[in-house]
C-alpha cells in the first residue's frame, strides 16, 4: 500500500471582527436565497427608470449587496488583491460558452455555481478570497509565485500554487479544518505566461488548469490516473510573442459513449496592435482555436473592445454537441460617431464623453456564429489540416450602443495598477441568454436578453433588459448560475473607487431574472 500522504497545517491567521454595518442602498436588496425577491427587486417605478428610443421601458438594475474588500482581509491584502494576479484573471473569465450547472445524477439536481474565489500570493503569505463564504477571506502562511483556487462547483476544494524558483506546480487539497495536504507535484519546466482553472464542464466534470505556455495551450488534469499535461493546441506564429490577456472555452461534442463530454473550442484575447483607434481606447485582437493537438489559432476580430463565448439554452439542450456562438464589441463601420475622451483607464474622474466625426464608427454589439472547419470536411470528406479550425460565421444578432450610452453621466474613473493590464476596455459576460456588456471605465453595465428565434438579422434578437452605474473602474466581474433555475444568473463585480477611504475596492453583486423579462 502506498504511505500516506503528508499533512501540513499550515496555522491561520486570527479572524477579523465583523466589518461595520452601513447605510441601507437606495434600492431594495432582494434576499439572495429566495428566488421570489429577484422579480420584485426590478420595478419599473424604481429611481433611474429610463425612456430608450423606442420608448420601452429601461430597468435600472438594483444592487442586491455591496462591501469592502479591506474589511475582510486588511488594506495591505486588499490592495495585492486589487492589482490582482500577474498571470490570469480576478474572478477567471467569462463562462457562458458552456452547458448551464452539471447535473449530479445521486441527488437529481443541478449543482449550483459560485465565482472562483480570489487567490494572491507573496513571499510568506497566500490570501484566498471567496466571497461566497464566510469567513470570506483565508490567509496561509506560506509563500509561492502565483496561485488558482478551484471552482466551487467540485466536491472538494483545491489550491494550486505555482513557485517559479523551483519551476513546481503543487496541488493541495484543502480539508474541512482549512488545512492543506499536498496531493501532488508538477515539475514545470516551461515559461507559464498564462493559466486559469476551466469549470467543471470543461471534460467531464473533472478538475482542469489550463496552462500556456510558449509551445502552446496544455490541460492539466491532475486527479486522472495519468496527470501529465496534455497539449490541446498549438501556439503558432498567430500567438507568437503576443501576451495573453483572456482565455475561455465552450462548446462540447456530446454526449458520446465511451467518450466524455468536453468543450471544443477556446477563445483568446491579445493586445491589438499599436495603431489604436482614435479614441485611444485600448482594443484587442480576438482568437479563435479549435482544440485539437495540433490546431492554432484564427483571428475572429481585429481591433474589438471586447469578445466572450456564448451558448443559446437551446443550442445542445439534447446532449448533442454545439459549437458557441461568439459575442464581440467594437465599432462599426457604417455609422460615424465614435465615443472619445472618456474611454482609458487612467483617466481620472470627471473626464467628459464626447462624440465626433470618424472613419470608425459607433460602437456595437454583435453575436456571431462560429463554424466548426473540421466537422464541415469531414462531411464533405476531406481531411486537409487547415480544416482544423474554427471560423467566424454570419452575424446573426447585433445592437447599437451609441443611444444607451448616452444615458450615462459621462464620468470615466481612473483604473488601478493591474498586473493584467486594463485591456479589455469591455468586459463581455454570457450565461443563460443574457449578455452582459461591461464599461470598464465608466463603471456602466449593459444586460441584454438575447432572444433565439430565426437567426437573422430582421428579429429583435437582442433586447435591452437593464442598465447599472456602479460609480468607479470595474476591474472584473464574473457571472453565473446562481440558485439553479433556469433564467436567473448572479453577476459580482470588483469595483475600485479612488475616492473610498479604505483602499483595495469592493464587491458589488446583482441578480438577473428572465421574469422582468
Amino acid at each position: 500500500t502506498p504511505p500516506p500522504r503528508p499533512r501540513l497545517h499550515y496555522p491561520r491567521a486570527p479572524p477579523r471582527p465583523p466589518p461595520q454595518k452601513t447605510a441601507p442602498f437606495p434600492m431594495s436588496s432582494p434576499d439572495p436565497h429566495r428566488p421570489e425577491d429577484f422579480h420584485d427587486s426590478f420595478r419599473r417605478d424604481e429611481p433611474g427608470h429610463l425612456e430608450n428610443e423606442d420608448d420601452a421601458s429601461v430597468l435600472s438594475l438594483a444592487l442586491a449587496e455591496e462591501f469592502l474588500v479591506a474589511d475582510d482581509v486588511g488594506h495591505s491584502a486588499a490592495a495585492a488583491m486589487l492589482r490582482g494576479p500577474p498571470a490570469t484573471r480576478h474572478f477567471g473569465g467569462n463562462r457562458g460558452g458552456f452547458f448551464l450547472n452539471r447535473y449530479d445524477r445521486e441527488t437529481r439536481r443541478r449543482v449550483l455555481e459560485y465565482p472562483r474565489p480570489i487567490a494572491i500570493c507573496g513571499t510568506e503569505k497566500t490570501v484566498i478570497y471567496n466571497i461566497k463564504k464566510m469567513p470570506r477571506g483565508k490567509v496561509y502562511q506560506m509563500g509561492a509565485s502565483g496561485a488558482l483556487s478551484s471552482d466551487p462547483g467540485f466536491e472538494r476544494e483545491y489550491l494550486c500554487c505555482f513557485h517559479v524558483q523551483k519551476k513546481t506546480l503543487l496541488l493541495y487539497e484543502v480539508d474541512e479544518d482549512d488545512s492543506l495536504a499536498i496531493e501532488l507535484e508538477q515539475p514545470m519546466k516551461s515559461k507559464l505566461n498564462f493559466w486559469t482553472v476551466l469549470p467543471p464542464q470543461a471534460h467531464n466534470n473533472t478538475l482542469v488548469i489550463m496552462l500556456i505556455t510558449p509551445l502552446g495551450g496544455f490541460h492539466w488534469m491532475p486527479l486522472a490516473l495519468e496527470p501529465r499535461p496534455r497539449r490541446v493546441w498549438l501556439r503558432g506564429q498567430e500567438l507568437q510573442g503576443k501576451r495573453i490577456l483572456a482565455y475561455e472555452e465552450g462548446g462540447s461534442n456530446g454526449y458520446q459513449e465511451r467518450s466524455p463530454p468536453r468543450s471544443t473550442v477556446a477563445l483568446l484575447l491579445t493586445p491589438s496592435s499599436p495603431s489604436a483607434p482614435p479614441s485611444g481606447t485600448p482594443c484587442v485582437d480576438a482568437w479563435c482555436i479549435r482544440l485539437n493537438r495540433e490546431s492554432t489559432a484564427v483571428s475572429v476580430g481585429t481591433g474589438v473592445m471586447g469578445a466572450a463565448l456564448f451558448r443559446a439554452t437551446e443550442s445542445g439542450a439534447d446532449g448533442s454537441g454545439f459549437c458557441p456562438l461568439l459575442c464581440t464589441v467594437g465599432t462599426d463601420r457604417s455609422r460615424t460617431t465614435f465615443p472619445i475622451g472618456g474611454g482609458m483607464p487612467g483617466g481620472g474622474r470627471g473626464s467628459d464623453r464626447n462624440e465626433r466625426e470618424t472613419d470608425e464608427g459607433g460602437l456595437v454589439l454583435q453575436v456571431s456564429s462560429l463554424i466548426d472547419a473540421s466537422a464541415v470536411a469531414e462531411a464533405e470528406g476531406s481531411s486537409v489540416v487547415s480544416a482544423m479550425s474554427v471560423v467566424r460565421g454570419a452575424v446573426i444578432a447585433r445592437v447599437t450602443l451609441d443611444t444607451i450610452l448616452g444615458f450615462g453621466n459621462g464620468t470615466s474613473y481612473a483604473g488601478p495598477e493591474l498586473a493584467l493590464g486594463h485591456a479589455p476596455e469591455v468586459l463581455v459576460l454570457c450565461r443563460d441568454n443574457f449578455i452582459v456588456v461591461v464599461f470598464r471605465s465608466f463603471g456602466l453595465i449593459l444586460a441584454y436578453a438575447y432572444h433565439d428565434g430565426t437567426n437573422t438579422l430582421d428579429d429583435d434578437s437582442l433586447s435591452l433588459f437593464g442598465k447599472k452605474e456602479v460609480c468607479g473602474y470595474v476591474v472584473d466581474g464574473v457571472i453565473y448560475s446562481c440558485s439553479g433555475v433556469e433564467g436567473e444568473v448572479e453577476m459580482n463585480f470588483l469595483v475600485y473607487d479612488e475616492s473610498c477611504a479604505k483602499p483595495g475596492g469592493k464587491i458589488v453583486t446583482m441578480v438577473l431574472s428572465r421574469e422582468g423579462i
